[in-house]
């Protein structure tokens, strides 16, 4: 396991994550292994704040050389950049902030994270209907790869905020139209049919609550929650009792924190080593 010690000095460079909660993350963990073992002279550290404006004040005082967005920022936080790519823009939402030349530059590596972990399942979500659950900015991440990277059928949303899944569904619905985008009341789900579960909210996250009840869940399904910690929230658990294949955010924690990590430092990072100390981590919790 890397030496969990950093060494720093007047030349570290700050990295950060802001969000709220971020009690759980593991992107410190991601980030301090890989700028240790690439001997970056870099900290990666984790800020709980719920004061976006502020939080993002005193990074660009600070000289903070780019940042992670969490819950409930990914939307907001592009109210605050002087520059967003492309890709970030039309998605609606930004998890990564680079500073270049003394502007913030946002961008939406969860795309790239998604789609790399959902890879060894292309097969089986072929023309198959999905169900989204959420409307936020890592919704509109996972909309955004199924409807660019994969064949899938129609996709469905349910989120307790009708209106805001009905402006997802308005904001994507131009991108690729032969996909159909529909919002489904929590009446229908039992008989929708959905063959590829996903579940983008933070519930389950601090709580063993569960937005589906545990019957909804057949053997025939791939359930993924964007959730890596717990490993298997009520969610998964629901759903692996029944015999669905069951996937955690684990894999796409990594992936999008590396697309992050060449953003900031133009390094490849050392994925391996970093899943090693993950699941040490894990298996030690």
């Amino acid at each position: 396991m890397i030496d969990s010690l950093i060494e720093i000095n007047g030349s570290t460079q700050l990295y950060a994550l802001i969000g709220s909660p971020i009690r759980h993350s593991l992107s410190p963990l991601i980030h301090n292994t890989s700028f240790k073992s690439l001997g970056i002279n870099a900290v990666f550290l984790a800020f709980d704040s719920l004061d976006l404006k502020e939080a993002l004040s005193g990074f660009k005082a600070l000289g903070v050389g780019g940042f992670s967005v969490t819950v409930p920022h990914k939307v907001a936080v592009i109210n605050y950049l002087d520059e967003v790519s492309f890709e970030a823009k039309l998605i609606g939402s930004v998890n990564t902030v680079v500073q270049k030349r003394g502007k913030w530059i946002g961008y939406n590596t969860d795309v790239v994270g998604f789609t790399k972990s959902l890879e060894p399942f292309r097969k089986n979500i072929e023309n198959e209907k999905v169900l989204v659950l959420g409307a936020g900015g890592s919704a509109r991440a996972v909309v955004f790869a199924l409807i660019n990277n994969y064949d899938v059928g129609e996709i469905f949303f349910y989120n307790r905020t009708q209106e805001r899944a009905l402006q997802l569904i308005s904001d994507f619905a131009s991108i690729k139209p032969d996909v159909p985008l529909r919002f489904v009341s929590s009446d229908a789900l039992p008989n929708l049919g959905a063959k590829f579960i996903v579940n983008t909210t933070s519930v389950g996250l601090a709580s063993e609550e569960c937005l589906v009840r545990p019957d909804f869940f057949d053997s025939k399904m791939i359930v993924y929650d964007l959730i890596y910690d717990p490993i298997k929230t009520v969610f998964l658990r629901y759903a692996h009792a029944t015999g669905a294949v069951t996937i955690n955010g684990l894999d796409m924690l990594v992936e999008q924190a590396a697309a992050a990590f060449y953003l900031w430092t133009e390094n490849i990072m050392p994925i391996e080593t970093v899943k090693k100390n993950l699941l040490e981590k894990v298996d030690n919790q």
